[in-house]
């Protein structure tokens, strides 16, 4: 073999050991996962006037709260996972809860909500699924377009209101069998209580879509809008949630939705910040019950965490 042709050959075998070195190394680049992290209210203790719990939330003092972190990882090539940390300890859930706490003379919140060991992981889904675990695998998902759940919403305030009534009625009334002929979706002939659940089911839909990380900004402005001109809905101001963030309060018009019945919104950043219940027009008498996305970021592989922040 002459010194050319070895040089030529050298050269060819460098360069096939690079092509497939860089192939290697594409097809082993992890995917990028959407990953946040939310704080979710879920155990509430009432505190009666002797000092001991009590079942009646109309006849507490005050309400002692536990949050756990919510974590999710988001891929369209590697699925989806959630997670649920263990329990925070307790605190005092809203400003007229630590005012009537420190009245009843600052009782240690630990013994009287005690221990908890909730936590762990949560499903891992593949990326076919991703819609259903996002979206719940009940009415509001099975009503949707599959593949392309946003495909048919409108973008206004007003019609997007209609949409998610029309799902809702016909959760209601078709999957349900509530109702009869004469309701229809405009929902001018039905009954007061179905017109109220119909509602509320609609508000809870857009609280879950809004949530949504692949939901287009344009929808969410629509639906951060829809909250405020509902009929009764009013501003409570700029509030604080539990992670320290400013935003619009927004009391939400009728019932809420399943109890939830404030947001806290971002509208330059079509982002609902937070959600929250209270008994009255009140804001000291909010009590948070699911802070978004206190932290995003994006990792490598399902499971992965940025630093703590």
């Amino acid at each position: 073999m002459t010194r050319r042709r070895a040089r030529a050959l050298l050269v060819l075998v460098t360069a096939l050991a690079g092509a497939l070195t860089a192939g290697s190394s594409a097809a082993a680049r992890p995917a990028d996962v959407t990953y946040w992290r939310s704080l979710w209210h879920h155990a509430t203790m009432y505190v009666g006037p002797a000092g001991k719990p009590v079942i009646d939330p109309g006849a507490a003092v005050y309400a002692i709260a536990r949050d756990v972190d919510e974590e999710y990882w988001v891929s369209p090539t590697l699925g989806a996972r959630v997670r649920y940390s263990h329990d925070s300890t307790p605190y005092l859930p809203s400003v007229a809860d630590r005012q009537a706490w420190e009245h009843a003379g600052s009782p240690d919140l630990l013994k009287l909500m005690g221990t908890s060991h909730y936590g762990g992981y949560g499903p891992t889904v593949a990326p076919a699924r991703i819609d259903r675990l996002l979206l719940g695998s009940g009415e509001l998902y099975s009503l949707l377009p599959q593949g392309a759940p946003f495909r048919d919403m409108p973008r206004s305030p007003a019609a997007v209101r209609t949409y998610l009534q029309d799902v809702a009625w016909r959760q209601r009334t078709v999957l349900s069998n509530d109702g009869d002929d004469a309701c229809r979706a405009a929902l001018a002939d039905c009954p007061a209580e179905l017109k109220q659940t119909v509602r509320s089911l609609a508000l809870s839909f857009a609280l879950t879509i809004v949530e949504h990380p692949y939901a287009p900004p344009s929808l969410r402005q629509a639906l951060l809008a829809m909250f405020a001109a509902g009929p009764g809905a009013r501003s409570l101001g700029t509030l604080h949630d539990r992670a320290g963030r400013a935003g619009q309060a927004i009391l939400l018009s009728g019932d809420g939705a399943d109890g939830i019945n404030v947001v806290l919104v971002d509208r330059p950043r079509a982002r609902l910040v937070a959600e929250a219940t209270t008994t009255t027009a009140d804001a000291d008498h909010v009590r948070w019950y699911r802070v978004f996305a206190v932290q995003r970021a994006t990792v490598a592989r399902l499971g992965d965490r940025p630093a703590r922040r």
